[in-house]
């Protein structure tokens, strides 16, 4: 959403502009949860956050990508 320019302008708008709101501010590298709490800025109240959406992500493209390599090994075994 931001270049590192218009991030390094927004957070500090932020910080001042934010009030009373609590704000988490983070990364979107693809790594979901690692984004929402090692690499996380919070501005204010700190809540808990609940990660298991994430996990289950993470589980559903395991098995995305386990049935891919069956398919691709099935292919190559029909060409031979």
């Amino acid at each position: 959403m931001f270049t590192p320019e218009q991030f390094g302008a927004f957070v500090p708008w932020l910080e001042i502009w934010r009030g009373p709101l609590s704000v988490l501010v983070h990364p979107n590298t693809g790594d979901d949860e690692r984004d929402h709490t090692q690499r996380a800025i919070w501005m204010g109240e700190r809540y808990p956050l609940d990660l298991s959406l994430f996990k289950k992500m993470k589980e559903m493209r395991a098995k995305q990508e386990a049935e891919k390599a069956k398919i691709n090994v099935k292919e190559e075994g029909e060409e031979n």
